[in-house]
């Protein structure tokens, strides 16, 4: 976790920004306390933390493999679905290359 305040020292306020690396355990809430000084006058305030789970998707096909005969108009599909988690609701663009084999 690493966090960052937009301006220290602050005049009236400042935004906290808190990171969560790829790393970081997920769950929570935990009380995170922010202590706020200047010179000897001291003031704090907490607020609940919770990691979660970043957004995210996964892609499958029909099937794993497509034979399609030379010259082929039918039987050259494979359905696709992408299942979203974590609360995903992007946009996902499909593209398609194939490899091509050596003939000896």
């Amino acid at each position: 976790m690493r966090a960052s305040f937009g301006t220290n020292p602050a005049a009236a306020s400042s935004v906290l920004t808190l990171i969560a690396r790829g790393t970081a355990a997920l769950g929570g809430p935990v009380t995170v306390t922010i202590t706020v000084t200047s010179g000897m006058l001291t003031a704090f305030t907490t607020f609940a933390l919770t990691v979660s789970a970043e957004p995210t998707f996964a892609v499958s096909g029909s099937s794993s493999s497509l034979t399609i005969a030379a010259g082929a108009t039918t039987g050259n599909t494979v359905t696709m679905t992408v299942t979203p988690a974590n609360g995903f609701t992007g946009t996902v663009n499909l593209s398609c290359a194939a490899g091509r084999r050596l003939q000896r």
